[in-house]
């Protein structure tokens, strides 16, 4: 059996600015490899892992 909770952060100042910047990161992330993802019609994972990782790697993610 699967359950979903829902949990609330209440991060202190330094916590939420450093999950922000996390949230952020991560966005740019997904939205730099869904581009390298359509800009070359990458078919499949590996393909696509091979285009974004050395990028994604460099960015400390």
């Amino acid at each position: 059996m699967k359950r979903t909770i829902t949990v609330k952060l209440q991060p202190a100042a330094a916590e939420a600015d450093s999950l922000m910047r996390t949230l952020v990161a991560c966005n740019e992330a997904a939205t730099f490899a869904a581009r390298a993802y359509h800009e070359r019609q990458a078919e499949g994972r590996r393909t696509l892992q091979g285009l974004v990782y050395p990028e994604l790697k460099a960015r400390g993610l």
